[in-house]
């Protein structure tokens, strides 16, 4: 008779935790991007082979398109909309500018386990 109480009490102990278990699960956020949208732009010496509704590829994915192209001084004004929906969650995206001395620096782009670095000098 003892042992029918021991199963119970370990029955009910169990039905406790998973209710638990379901309800935090539940008030945790999900981290799915599923549509994310915003207007950039960026410059360029020389955009002559770019054309407006190309897409914009970071990464061999693509996240938006050019939608205007001007001219700013010397330099090509490339717009977009970045737009996309991501198939996985986005752990981290960090822009940096480590200084290399002088007028110049490196404009670095991490992106998961991806990283672009462009370098990036003064104009006097």
């Amino acid at each position: 008779m003892r042992w029918v109480s021991r199963l119970t009490t370990g029955a009910v102990i169990v039905i406790i935790a998973a209710g638990f278990a379901l309800l935090v699960r539940s008030r945790v956020p999900t981290s799915k991007v599923e549509h994310a949208s915003f207007k950039t732009y960026v410059k360029f010496r020389d955009g002559s082979r770019l054309a407006v509704g190309s897409p914009v590829v970071i990464a061999g994915v693509q996240v938006g398109l050019i939608r205007q192209l001007t001219i700013e001084g010397e330099l090509a004004r490339i717009d977009m909309n970045a737009t996309t929906t991501l198939d996985a969650p986005v752990e981290q995206f960090t822009i940096s500018l480590p200084n290399k001395g002088g007028d110049s620096c490196t404009l670095r782009l991490d992106w998961e386990k991806t990283r672009a670095e462009v370098d990036v000098k003064e104009k006097k």
